[in-house]
């Protein structure tokens, strides 16, 4: 978590969190942004009022921002400050609270956000069809998964596409890949491939139940038919034959 504000609060704020997450602070909004950039957190908490860049302006600049859009952002603000709070929603802020705040609600509001957070990641990785609206909330996030969803269905039946394929084909480093596949699915692009293949294959069980567990495997890049059959297991709790058997 990062958390920005006056030097008073930002204390408090530090000392509120920091028994729940690891807390960077940053004095200004300018640092705010930096930091942000540099660490990619699990959430934001910034003031609206702050030297340098406002909390506004910070969020709009990290919504904006290729490595920083997926991030939840929580604006504080004033009582009447009510402008500020119209703009900071209309720049991506994904919510605000109220000065005097009390602690338990800031608390709980900023846990459900990461928390719902990863909930729509473990839907996301779960349901049998891609719904790219379930993890992806902006423009810039959603073209990044449509792109990359793409590419992997082009590969879908080559064993040979890996993570360094994937980067290339993306214009990403790996490391910029991986950053960003994982802020926004909570997948690591390796599990993202993986993933995109089960999903494929549960196309394949359900449309050509001519085809055998083997075919399947192969047609969606998979090597080896036994860690196909693990890979399925382990996500969707039941084997591809099972599957199967129960769509009957």
């Amino acid at each position: 978590m990062i958390i920005e504000d006056n030097e008073e609060l930002l204390q408090l704020l530090a000392n509120i969190f920091e028994s729940i997450y690891n807390v960077t602070t940053a004095a200004n909004g300018l640092e705010g942004f930096e930091k942000a950039t540099e660490i990619q957190p699990d959430i934001i908490l910034s003031d609206v009022m702050m030297p340098r860049m406002s909390g506004v302006e910070m969020c709009s600049k990290l919504k904006a921002n290729f490595e920083t859009s997926h991030i939840p952002i929580v604006l504080l603000t004033a009582q009447t400050a009510a402008d500020y709070v119209v703009q900071g929603l209309l720049t991506g802020a994904d919510d605000y609270i109220v000065k005097p705040f009390n602690t338990k609600v800031l608390v709980t509001r900023c846990n459900n956000l990461v928390n719902s957070r990863k909930l729509l990641q473990q839907k996301f990785a779960r349901q049998p069809d891609v719904d790219l609206h379930l993890v992806a909330t902006n423009s810039i996030d959603q073209q990044l998964l449509e792109k990359a969803t793409s590419i992997v269905e082009k590969n879908i039946d080559n064993v040979e596409f890996d993570v360094n394929v994937f980067a290339s084909e993306m214009c990403l480093s790996r490391t910029n890949l991986f950053n960003k596949l994982k802020g926004v699915t909570g997948q690591t692009p390796n599990d993202f491939i993986v993933n995109i293949r089960l999903k494929k294959s549960i196309y394949l069980l359900v449309n050509s139940p001519e085809l055998s567990i083997a075919d399947i495997a192969v047609q969606v890049g998979f090597g080896s038919t036994s860690y196909y059959i693990k890979k399925f297991h382990k996500l969707f709790g039941v084997t591809p034959a099972q599957y199967q058997k129960n769509l009957s």
